[in-house]
């Protein structure tokens, strides 16, 4: 087994960061619509995390001469999965070890709380009656506090840099790519989200306000360059449509996995979700009634942004943890100079005194890639980008043997098929076939 895989200190004061990277070809129209096409199978993850080295310990030398030997493969932590021991007699570490990770045979990070003491790679050779024995067994002196931290195998990137920020210490970033094997050890495991609206996901992750939300408005435009200076405007999207972004505080190990397991699902920009804006948008004009549909805002701005607007057609209420989508079936004149909304249920008493009310986007990610930044082994963050598309579905198309619903194809074979939004094309044929849906929708 080969000491100090990784030279120096696991640098905590940056996070260890689980990149999951999808890849996707999105084609968007002028008015609009979208054509997104998956162009990775499966998912790529990588693991970041920084290190600092000192007293000779740079990290050069090892980088070296790991290259020299044509070696790609180096060990990186499962940040979610960390113990703290303390060294006993004879080399065993004692402390509490009923975790389902510490088995007989795994391979685990070891970083003792001494001067010079890199992260040694060790294999756990026993754990029994509350203590845990490695392989080589332990050298600190008893007493000594040491970190196990459970580590897979990762493929090094094809270049890698270092920042001496001394002649003596040095800091450096250790990336790895995983193997596909190793995506439900880390939570990337596609699941269908609980939360739905429509027959589709609702991102409902809170904003860290103390981080602020970054709401755009886009309009995009078609401009064909006449080749002396001057530009044609060719064609404009038809309505503006939003882009946000925000940062998302997850508390626990299970918020962070739930947040890879949507954006697997999602795969990446793929997909399309609802995501309310964070914003109150509207202003209540009278209270909301419990069991009433009917939502009173202020303004009559509201009416031509509705009219016009093929980006959003519903709302989100929320109160304390219970948020509340709804659309929007109407609107009308109310008093003399605000706006009647009339929604698609009724207002439920958990959120009579909601403390807002936004817009509810249909949307997508806005990148194929998604970070979980672990600030702790149990706290994270993660920033959230969306972007609205297109929330009308009436458009089926036929391409050879793919089948869309604005913009989202719908796969008609393999483990993976897509989700249809609304009962409300069935039955759909193809040249006189008719094609059978299981309960929820998919093919």
């Amino acid at each position: 087994m080969t000491q100090a895989t990784i030279p120096g200190w696991i640098d905590w004061g940056s996070p260890v960061e689980v990149t999951l990277e999808f890849k996707t070809d999105v084609f968007t129209l002028h008015t609009g619509e979208e054509t997104r096409r998956a162009e990775r199978e499966f998912p790529r993850l990588t693991v970041s995390f920084g290190v600092i080295g000192a007293r000779g310990n740079s990290g050069s030398a090892s980088i070296m001469a790991l290259a020299r030997r044509g070696q790609s493969q180096i060990p990186v932590p499962v940040p979610s999965q960390q113990r703290s021991f303390v060294v006993g007699s004879g080399g065993i570490l004692i402390g509490e070890s009923d975790e389902a990770w510490l088995s007989a045979g795994r391979t685990v990070f070891v970083l003792a709380r001494t001067p010079d003491s890199g992260a040694e790679e060790r294999t756990i050779s026993d754990n029994s009656g509350g203590s845990v024995t490695l392989a080589p067994a332990a050298g600190w002196p008893a007493g000594t506090p040491v970190l196990l931290i459970r580590a897979e195998t990762a493929t090094t990137p094809e270049s890698e840099s270092i920042r001496f920020l001394s002649s003596s210490v040095s800091q450096r970033t250790v990336s790895g790519v995983v193997d596909k094997d190793l995506l439900p050890v880390y939570g990337a495991v596609s699941s269908p989200p609980e939360r739905t609206f429509r027959g589709r996901p609702v991102l409902a992750w809170r904003p860290n306000w103390s981080r602020g939300v970054d709401v755009e408005v886009l309009r995009r435009r078609l401009v064909r360059d006449l080749g002396h200076g001057k530009t044609r405007l060719e064609a404009v999207e038809m309505s503006a449509r939003f882009a946000a972004s925000h940062v998302h505080l997850l508390r626990t190990e299970a918020e962070a996995q739930e947040a890879l397991s949507f954006f697997a699902w999602c795969r990446g920009r793929q997909a399309s979700f609802y995501a309310p804006t964070w914003a109150e948008d509207l202003a209540l004009a009278t209270p909301l009634v419990s069991g009433s549909n009917a939502v009173r805002v202020r303004g009559r701005e509201v009416q031509e942004f509705l009219a016009h607007s093929e980006f959003v057609d519903s709302v989100c209420l929320w109160q304390g943890d219970t948020l509340i989508p709804a659309g929007v079936l109407s609107w009308e004149n109310y008093g003399a100079e605000d706006t009647q909304l009339l929604l698609d249920r009724n207002i439920p008493a958990a959120v009579s005194n909601a403390e807002g009310i936004g817009w509810l986007l249909r949307a997508r990610f806005a990148s194929d890639s998604m970070t979980i930044a672990y600030l702790t082994p149990r706290v994270a963050e993660v920033k959230v980008g969306v972007l609205s598309v297109l929330s009308k579905f009436e458009e089926l198309r036929i391409e050879q043997s793919r089948i869309m619903f604005g913009g989202d194809y719908v796969t008609l074979a393999g483990p993976a098929a897509d989700h249809l939004s609304t009962p409300e094309f069935l039955p759909i044929t193809i040249g006189g076939q008719e094609l059978l849906l299981d309960e929820d929708y998919t093919l």
